[in-house]
C-alpha cells in the first residue's frame, strides 16, 4: 500500500477549500451562484438612471436621522424598502 503525503501547505489549502464549500452551501450562496438564480434576474438596460449624489454636509456637529424608506434603484424595477 502506498501512502500519499500532504505537505502542511496542501493540507491547509484543502481544509480552507472544504470550509469554504461548507460555508457557501450553508449560507445559500451556492443557490445564488447557480444558473437558475442568475436566470431569474431581469435583463436591465445599464446606465439609464442618473447616479443620485446627496448634498454635501458641512459643519462640525452633524446629526443624521436613520429611518426606513423606499428607493427605486432602476427605472424598470419597483420601489424597494431600504
Amino acid at each position: 500500500m502506498t501512502s500519499t503525503r500532504l505537505s502542511r501547505r496542501e493540507f491547509l489549502q484543502l481544509g480552507a477549500g472544504a470550509a469554504t464549500g461548507v460555508a457557501l452551501a450553508g449560507s445559500g450562496m451556492a443557490a445564488f451562484l447557480s444558473k437558475e438564480a442568475r436566470g431569474a434576474t431581469p435583463a436591465l438596460t445599464q446606465f439609464v438612471d442618473p447616479l443620485p449624489i446627496p448634498p454635501l454636509l458641512t459643519g462640525t456637529n452633524l446629526s443624521l436621522l436613520i429611518q426606513q424608506t423606499t428607493q427605486k434603484f432602476h427605472t424598470d424595477l419597483p420601489e424597494t424598502r431600504v
